[in-house]
């Protein structure tokens, strides 16, 4: 899992760049776990989440239950 820091404004920023596993590691759920511990790490030390990779806006497309993390959302 790649990511970068931001903390130059208001609120902190972890930006998930890229998930990789190795390739006989693909059909197991590792990806989906990293990506769980970062988002739930990102929760407990109150960061948004800005999810610029392809796995990681797909990830939380599926789980609109941390859409309140999802940095840039618009507000209702």
């Amino acid at each position: 899992l790649e990511y970068d820091l931001h903390t130059e404004g208001k609120k902190n920023v972890i930006e998930l760049t890229s998930v990789h596993v190795p390739e006989h590691l693909e059909p197991t759920d590792l990806k989906d776990e990293m990506t769980m511990t970062a988002i739930k790490h990102a929760d407990k030390n109150d960061y948004l989440v800005k999810p610029s990779a392809p796995y990681t806006k797909s990830w939380m497309n599926r789980h609109p239950e941390f859409n309140y993390l999802r940095a840039g959302r618009k507000k209702k």
